[in-house]
C-alpha cells in the first residue's frame, strides 16, 4: 500500500450542475459527506477520486 493521500481543498461553491453516474448506496453518501463538508460537486471530487485511483493503480496477476 502507498502513503500517498489525496488532500482536498475546501471551496465555497454555489454552482448547481447535476450529473447522472453509477455508484453504491454507500459511496454516494460518502461523497454526499465529503461534498457537504469541502462545498465541491460530487462531479469534480468523482474526478478527484478517479484520476488519484488510476494515478496510483497497481495491477496484479490473480494468485
Amino acid at each position: 500500500m502507498t502513503d500517498k493521500k489525496l488532500v482536498i481543498e475546501k471551496e465555497d461553491n454555489t454552482e448547481k450542475t447535476y450529473h447522472i453516474f453509477n455508484a453504491y448506496s454507500e459511496t454516494h453518501l460518502k461523497l454526499k459527506q465529503i461534498k457537504e463538508e469541502t462545498g465541491l460537486p460530487m462531479a469534480k471530487l468523482l474526478k478527484l477520486f478517479v484520476d488519484f485511483g488510476i494515478e496510483n493503480l497497481e495491477i496484479k496477476e490473480k494468485q
